[in-house]
């Protein structure tokens, strides 16, 4: 729970000095905890920590929870770039995912497209 409040809770003004850091330190993009691993890889998002990208990409390939997987496609919808790695990743993954799931990320990418 300490992880989760921590990296839920990083400032906006967090460098990519920073973000290395904490991968270095504590090993971040490679925490199998779920929980922590969505919280992580969200802030990576965020301030476009590009080494997550690859974990990012299998994680949403592996992992097929809403829970898991909806904070990450709503945080990567939020950007051009994002959002374009999130229909690519979609793309492969949708398969995979249950009916629910998919509509849910269907909504989530269609929002994002809007003006």
């Amino acid at each position: 729970h300490e992880w989760q409040h921590f990296l839920d809770n990083m400032p906006e003004t967090v460098t990519g000095a920073q973000m290395l850091d904490l991968d270095r330190q504590f090993a971040l993009t490679k925490n199998p905890n779920s929980y922590i691993a969505v919280s992580w890889f969200r802030q990576a998002i965020r301030h476009k920590y590009a080494a997550a990208t690859p974990a990012i990409e299998r994680f949403l390939l592996s992992v097929g929870r809403m829970r898991f997987i909806n904070p990450l496609y709503r945080e990567l919808a939020k950007t051009p770039e994002g959002r374009a790695l999130a229909e690519s990743v979609y793309a492969k993954a949708r398969p995979t995912y249950h009916p629910i799931a998919q509509g849910s990320v269907d909504r989530i990418l269609k929002d994002a497209a809007k003006p």
